[in-house]
Order: structure tokens, then C-alpha cells, then sequence
């Protein structure tokens, strides 16, 4: 069987064990760093109600948009009865990956009758994971933008990188803003990944 050409291998490569583990090693630590809040916020902050204090307003309505999309899995429901009440409103950005992806979870562990406190709790943790997955796509970005030595000391920077990103990922902060980062540096991996598979016909960069 022919081998792959250069540009296939250079695109589908996956590192060496060293570099996995490294990868791996990083996203617990950057889990851990998120969830030291966890105790505090999301896992019983308030025994009256078991309910879980998120960070901010907006966390809030992604709480009443992630219950919603439980319920009526898959569906995303447009409209919020309770929100504005007795007006109800619309959901506006609400309802969008981060709340779907938070809702299948739930759904996937415990069904749609889910308590709204289990509910609370993926949705605080939700962040935090996100926020440690984001070192897979970041690594493999900046390998192919910065060469590997470059990737490595961007990833330990990211992992130890204080101020807006740490706190938008940490447990509690259940607002979009981590998924924005997540997608958008997968949606740019993506479209690297997708030019360079593009040079299969010529020279590899």
C-alpha cells in the first residue's frame, strides 16, 4: 500500500506519548485550578434550597434555558413563561451549544425528569470542563502555527494564564463565554486543518 503523502501525514500525525501525556497533565491541572470553587458555588452552597450560586446574572437565564432544553430534549424551547413573570420573554442568544451541550449531559446521566439541583450542578461544572478541553484544539494550533517547542510553552502559559479566561472558566461562571473560546479555536483548527489537506495535489508548506 502506497503511503500517505506529506500533507495527509503532516494534518492527520497524532504526537508522541510524551506530548499526550502532556497534554493530559495540563487539562487536570487546569481542571483542578477551576473547580477549587466548586465546594463554594456549586455543590451545596445554599442547604435551604440545594441550589447552586452561580457567578453573575446571565448564568441565571443559561440555568432556566439548560432546564428547559431538559425537559424537552432535543428540542430547544424559544420561549421562557417564567422569565419576566408573569410576561414571559424570549430566549434571545440563550439556548445555544453551551446550554445543549449542558442539557444532553443531564440528559444522558439521568433522564429528562433530572432534579433541578443535579441540573445546577452540571451546569456549574460545565465551564471548567470546557475550559480544560480547550488545551487539546489550543495545542494542536499552535503546533502547526509555532512548531513544537512553540506549542509546548503556549500551553503551559495557557494552563497557568490568570484574569478574564481563568474566572469565565471556573465552576460557578455557567455564562457562554468559555464556549466561545472553546469553539472558536476549534472552528480556527478547523479551518487550518482544512487548508492544509487542501495541498494534498502540491508541496506541503
Amino acid at each position: 500500500m502506497a503511503s500517505p503523502p506529506p500533507a495527509v501525514k503532516k494534518v492527520l500525525i497524532w504526537p508522541p506519548f510524551w506530548e499526550t501525556a502532556l497534554m493530559g497533565a495540563l487539562g487536570a491541572f487546569m481542571f483542578w485550578v477551576r473547580m477549587l470553587p466548586y465546594d463554594a458555588l456549586v455543590k451545596n452552597p445554599d442547604p435551604g434550597s440545594g441550589r447552586p450560586y452561580f457567578i453573575g446574572t446571565d448564568p441565571f437565564y443559561h440555568f432556566r434555558e439548560t432546564l428547559g432544553i431538559v425537559r424537552s430534549f432535543p428540542r430547544v424551547p424559544r420561549w421562557d413563561p417564567w422569565t419576566f413573570y408573569p410576561n414571559g420573554t424570549g430566549t434571545g442568544q440563550f439556548g445555544g451549544p453551551f446550554d445543549w451541550l449542558a442539557a444532553f449531559v443531564v440528559v444522558a446521566s439521568r433522564g429528562k425528569d433530572a432534579s433541578e439541583t443535579y441540573v445546577g450542578q452540571v451546569l456549574g461544572i460545565f465551564p471548567a470542563v470546557l475550559g480544560a478541553l480547550m488545551i487539546i484544539p489550543f495545542y494542536f494550533l499552535a503546533r502547526r502555527m509555532l512548531g513544537r517547542p512553540g506549542a509546548i510553552i503556549a500551553s503551559i502559559t495557557l494552563a497557568l494564564l490568570p484574569g478574564e479566561f481563568l474566572i469565565r472558566s471556573v465552576a460557578g461562571y455557567s455564562d457562554h463565554h468559555v464556549a466561545e473560546d472553546f469553539f472558536s479555536i476549534l472552528a480556527i483548527l478547523g479551518v487550518v486543518v482544512a487548508v492544509g489537506m487542501s495541498e494534498l495535489g502540491g508541496s506541503p508548506r
